[in-house]
């Protein structure tokens, strides 16, 4: 039964009776958005903005700054010379109080640590995407939003304390896996708690989250230029989380789906209390179980992988999907963690940067509602995204208007890029049939933690010249670009439900 049926009464007030129904599916009582529901949504999205948070305070933890031997002194003939044998190196602590650079030493022969901290912070956000969904899948939503929420609390500050670079790269893993875990959950919770109607909404306005992040640590930063103040203050917001938690209700499709008297129990009385506020009544004796199977066996386990690497169809729309995960995680964080380095600026342009995104999302969430349309958008936001990078290293930066001009060429990358990453979502999930979407959207979801891994890898070109990130920026949108003209539109087509029906359509 599909998430909404034709009712046959209304009530005066123009809302639904699903009391005359002649049954009541989870979709018919959540659909219908209503202010429990909202205040509720609202509530989460707030309680998953630190762990956002702790994606662009990382920029602020690695910002460089001029060093010098301290048994030779400072002068312009030792600033960021590299002294053989030099036992302690001081820094120029004007700009910036404390970063783990200045911290830890993080110059010469020992930069080469900086990065793989980045990369086990980045594999943290790569294993997290798998242990939120372990977790909550087992234990459930709120319980996994309330432990990764305490785990970055906790993580988040003893970070600041570590004595040694080691100790800081285990601990910066563990505050990857927690601020990754709480957003993930957190979505899914929000796409739980919704109808169909309302997903896409819901969906777009929880990403809005990154940017709004991203503000606040800008924001911050500009006043606090101490990384470990900054994630202190940051990761304490989630001492408050377990009070905030017993405001939200475990997800009622989650409770139905484990099949228990109890969490049954617990799910209907959830929805009894969305339909009541609501002014709906909830008979318990009409309530179907969409997660409920026809015959009562065990659905029969399916090798995901294979069955996309098996289908053609599925292959080729799997490889082309996780190439534009790479890419647009890859580009996007490249930009946004190398904003300095990239355009020698920094508050201003992150600051920018943060507000175009979110045109840029409403933007591609205008696409997809108004105009249902996927796959012209996608193309045409990397193709925008190409030329953008393909421009900058035409650019000098040491000459006043062309730095502008550079500035404003990655402002527009990254805003085209911030379309992409509204469609993305939406456009993968669609691709896959019903057995293996959720796999389909996390294995991409996956592929984007690498690309944003390899992000941290750009400093490295940037050596070799200023120009080669934005070649490589640009190539890589041109290509994805290309690939994603293989794609077939599924704007206009419900979500398919087996492979059979992917290629009927075809045909």
């Amino acid at each position: 039964m599909p998430d909404m049926m034709e009712l046959n009464v209304k009530e005066p007030n123009g809302k639904i009776d699903i009391s005359d129904s002649p049954e009541i599916t989870v979709g018919d009582i959540l659909d219908d958005l209503g202010v429990w529901q909202l205040k509720r949504l609202v509530l989460v999205f707030f309680i998953c903005l630190p762990g956002c948070t702790h994606v662009f305070a990382m920029i602020f933890a690695t910002v460089s700054a001029d060093f010098w031997c301290e048994s030779s002194g400072k002068s312009n003939a030792t600033i960021n010379q590299c002294v053989e044998g030099c036992a302690k190196y001081e820094f120029d602590r004007e700009e910036f109080q404390d970063s783990i650079i200045m911290q830890y030493g993080l110059v010469c022969e020992r930069q080469y640590l900086e990065t793989v901290a980045k990369l086990c912070l980045f594999g943290g956000y790569a294993v997290g995407t798998f242990v939120a969904g372990m977790i909550s899948d087992h234990f459930g939503r709120k319980t996994a939003i309330t432990i990764s929420c305490q785990l970055l609390f906790c993580s988040g500050i003893i970070v600041t304390i570590m004595p040694n670079m080691a100790g800081f790269t285990v601990l910066w893993f563990i505050v990857g896996i927690a601020a990754i875990s709480v957003y993930t959950v957190a979505f899914v919770w929000c796409s739980e708690m919704v109808g169909r109607n309302w997903k896409v909404t819901i969906s777009l306005s929880l990403s809005l989250a990154f940017p709004i992040a991203k503000l606040m640590v800008t924001l911050a930063a500009y006043f606090i230029r101490d990384y470990k103040i900054l994630y202190q203050g940051f990761s304490s917001l989630h001492l408050f989380t377990p009070m905030l938690m017993i405001l939200i209700p475990e997800s009622p499709r989650w409770l139905l789906s484990r099949r228990t008297p109890e969490s049954q129990a617990e799910a209907c009385q959830i929805l009894a209390e969305v339909a009541k506020s609501k002014g709906q009544h909830f008979d318990l004796a009409l309530f179907k179980d969409e997660s409920a199977s026809s015959d009562g066996k065990p659905a029969e386990k399916v090798d995901h992988f294979s069955l996309i690497l098996t289908n053609a169809k599925l292959r080729t729309r799997g490889f082309v999907m996780l190439y534009c995960w790479l890419t647009t995680s890859f580009v996007v964080y490249s930009v946004n963690l190398n904003m300095k380095s990239l355009t020698g600026s920094l508050f201003l342009n992150l600051t920018l940067a943060a507000f175009l995104s979110i045109p840029g999302r409403l933007l591609g969430y205008l696409l997809m509602t108004k105009f249902s349309i996927r796959k012209f958008p996608f193309v045409g936001s990397l193709l925008i995204g190409a030329v953008g990078c393909g421009l900058c290293p035409l650019l000098d930066n040491r000459v006043p208007w062309q730095s502008t001009t550079l500035s404003a060429l990655v402002l527009l990358s990254a805003t085209s890029l911030s379309c992409t990453f509204s469609i993305i979502w939406l456009y993968t999930a669609e691709l896959y049939p019903t057995g293996i979407r959720n796999f389909g959207v996390g294995l991409s979801s996956f592929m984007a933690r690498i690309g944003g891994a390899g992000s941290t890898l750009v400093v490295y070109l940037a050596a070799i010249h200023t120009s080669v990130p934005f070649f490589v920026f640009s190539g890589m949108c041109f290509v994805a670009a290309v690939l994603a003209l293989l794609l077939p539109e599924t704007g206009h087509h419900p979500l398919p439900t087996s492979i059979k029906e992917i290629e009927d359509r075809d045909k």
